[in-house]
C-alpha cells in the first residue's frame, strides 16, 4: 500500500504538471475543434450545394 506522503507528493506533481501544460493543451484542443468544425461546415456546404 502506498503511503499518504507518496500519494500527496504524486498528487502535487500531477497538479503542477497539469497547471504547466493546461493552457497549451487547451489552446491545441480548441484549435483542433475549430478546424474540425470548419472542415465539417465546408464539406456540408459543398454536399448540400450539389
Amino acid at each position: 500500500m502506498p503511503t499518504i506522503e507518496a500519494l500527496r507528493s504524486y498528487r502535487e506533481n500531477t497538479v503542477r504538471l497539469i497547471r504547466e501544460t493546461n493552457f497549451r493543451s487547451l489552446a491545441t484542443y480548441f484549435a483542433v475543434l475549430v478546424a474540425m468544425f470548419i472542415s465539417v461546415a465546408v464539406l456540408g456546404h459543398l454536399l448540400l450545394r450539389t
